[in-house]
């Protein structure tokens, strides 16, 4: 019989910033990440947690799934609340890197 063996270890060294930053570029940036395709917000409380994918806000708490389509004009609202965030007016967009 073979013996058992650990597939995956967990490095115990301190992680720094570049080592997460080919990773982060590629979510980001490239056209077929899906953060790059939809928008996604995704906020946890201790009652339960608010999901924004796309045009669709989907809020889970005490039990209950409500699930509602969003429209484009009360994006900015909707982010306001219930994810406490800036609307996207402001935000910059570059342009994602070429396939």
């Amino acid at each position: 019989m073979r013996e058992r063996r650990n597939e995956y270890r967990e490095a115990l060294a301190p992680r720094e910033w570049i080592d997460f930053m080919p990773a982060n570029y590629l979510n980001s940036m490239h056209p077929e990440a899906i953060f790059v395709q939809k928008l996604l917000v995704v906020r946890h409380a201790p009652s339960g947690r608010a999901i924004l994918f796309g045009d669709t806000l989907k809020t889970i708490g005490n039990g209950q799934v409500q699930v509602e389509s969003v429209a484009a004009e009360t994006i900015d609202a909707v982010l306001a609340e219930p994810f406490g965030l800036p609307g996207l007016s402001g935000v910059r967009r570059e342009k994602p890197c070429p396939t």
